[in-house]
């Protein structure tokens, strides 16, 4: 059972047209009115009431998740964590990013994308709820803390348990999903950002020789929370 046939990621913003320019200018292309996409995940910038950012499933079949177990409010799906689902019967207009979440080539400047990041109180109680919602692990770990990534073919999913990154976010209340992204030359696009005049605030301690900054974190409109990362996927 999965939550439908297509995902995106949905952020309410006061100022579409602003927003969307500055997506833009980190390499996301317009595929509709309100969508955007780098070619690994879906944006859509709603300027209607909703939830923080979220996901929004599409295509999804009501009574088959309901008769899964997953309980759903006016097609909302709240976790133990406060992660909110967003559930519609009807299907998309929008395709997604072509291939397999993990084998799609981002085009923006943040590097690829690894997954759509959740700090949790439990890990096993997450797990056991995404695992409920159609998401297989891919990798699990409890080095250095307890975290797993997981997917349902359309999206990755990662979920930490209790990491606080910024030394000024004391609990996983105050951190919301992130869109997580990794490059080996994370040090340049980082400086390139910088020289951008885009703010970033580093998540932890460089290793670049120099101290230059080879990590970060960029909030965009909508409170989107995007991590940058030195590495591969």
């Amino acid at each position: 059972m999965k939550l439908g046939t297509y995902v995106e990621v949905r952020a309410r913003v006061d100022d579409q047209k602003a927003a969307a320019a500055f997506y833009q200018s980190l390499g996301f292309v317009p595929v509709s009115d309100d969508v955007l996409t780098d070619g690994a995940v879906n944006l859509r910038l709603d300027t209607l009431e909703s939830p923080d950012v979220h996901l929004a499933y599409y295509g999804s079949d009501l009574d088959a998740i309901a008769a899964a177990g997953i309980a759903h409010t006016a097609n909302i799906v709240v976790d133990h964590d406060q992660t909110r689902i967003l559930l519609v019967a009807d299907a998309r207009a929008v395709p997604m990013p072509p291939g397999e979440p993990l084998g799609r080539e981002s085009r923006s400047w943040l590097g690829k994308m690894g997954e759509y990041s959740l700090t949790v109180d439990s890990f096993e109680r997450a797990a056991a709820f995404w695992q409920g919602c159609g998401f297989q692990a891919l990798h699990t770990s409890t080095t250095p803390y307890p975290w797993g990534i997981f997917s349902d073919g359309l999206i990755v999913i990662g979920i930490h348990q209790h990491v606080t990154l910024l030394a000024d976010m004391p609990d996983t209340d105050s951190v919301p999903p992130a869109l997580t992204y990794f490059a080996p030359d994370m040090a340049d696009r980082v400086k390139q950002l910088l020289d951008a005049g885009i703010e970033l605030r580093l998540l932890v301690e460089t290793s670049q020789p120099d101290g230059s900054p080879d990590n970060g974190l960029l909030v965009g409109p909508g409170n989107v929370w995007f991590y940058l990362f030195p590495g591969e996927v």
